[in-house]
């Protein structure tokens, strides 16, 4: 790998994108509690988590923020919309139907988003592309396998719902759980280090670190002497008698 890129990513920052995951696995635990056999509290609660899920990615794309990423915000806006999608339409009769078109639109708007910041992370040469494209691909198979089982098969909403919420947030943390595995990690980081060209950097700065060779080779220079030009000034001899 001619470049890779390190990032040095503060504690705080990984604490933030850790809590956003594991508030969308609590909306999971939270649903799952319902005792809800038509889909009708349901429908009411999926909004609510939607909301909660979109506070949460807005104020860690605000605290994480770094230069030309908008994958939280677009997170968070993804959420806003579903959110108010399942809410206008809590009173629907068919819920199933509501339910499965929530999750169908929510795993699509979330495939172009983290696709889009994968293909970002494939041009910059970054070691993390696999990671997040395989974390995509998955969330995407679950969300349309929820999407079918809603429209398809008679099934108890709440559960479905639930566990399809705890499955998105474990999921996602295997993201920040890779950083502190890197940056932990002596054989990586030597392994980066040898690297050809390391980016090392925070959420607000980068810098490039270029191998240095061993020894630089010393150039000595001569400079070259220029003639020095005599002048001899005319005398003028007294005759003597």
């Amino acid at each position: 790998m001619k470049k890779v890129v390190v990032t040095e990513t503060d504690k705080y920052i990984i604490f933030v994108d850790i809590v956003l995951y594991l508030v969308i696995a609590l909306m999971g635990f939270a649903i799952l509690s319902i005792n809800d056999i038509n889909g009708i509290y349901t429908l009411k609660y999926l909004y609510v988590a939607f909301y909660v899920v979109a506070f949460f990615s807005v104020a860690a794309y605000f605290i994480n923020r770094r230069k030309g990423d908008y994958e939280f915000l677009f997170f968070g806006l993804i959420n806003v919309v579903v959110g108010s999608f399942a809410m206008i339409n809590s009173n629907f009769y068919c819920n199933y139907f509501i339910l499965g078109c929530s999750i169908l639109i929510y795993s699509i708007a979330n495939t172009i988003n983290k696709g889009f910041y994968s293909k970002k992370l494939e041009a910059n040469s970054n070691p993390f592309v696999v990671a997040k494209f395989s974390i995509t691909l998955l969330l995407t198979l679950l969300g349309l396998f929820v999407a079918i089982k809603f429209y398809f098969t008679e099934t108890i909403f709440n559960e479905v719902l639930g566990y399809y919420f705890i499955t998105f947030g474990l999921l996602s943390l295997i993201e920040p759980l890779l950083v502190i595995l890197i940056n932990n990690n002596d054989a990586i980081n030597n392994y980066l280090i040898n690297s050809e060209e390391v980016v090392i950097g925070n959420a607000k700065e980068v810098k490039k670190v270029e191998k240095v060779s061993e020894e630089p080779k010393k150039v000595v220079t001569r400079k070259k002497i220029k003639p020095i030009k005599k002048t001899v000034k005319p005398t003028n001899k007294k005759k003597t008698k």
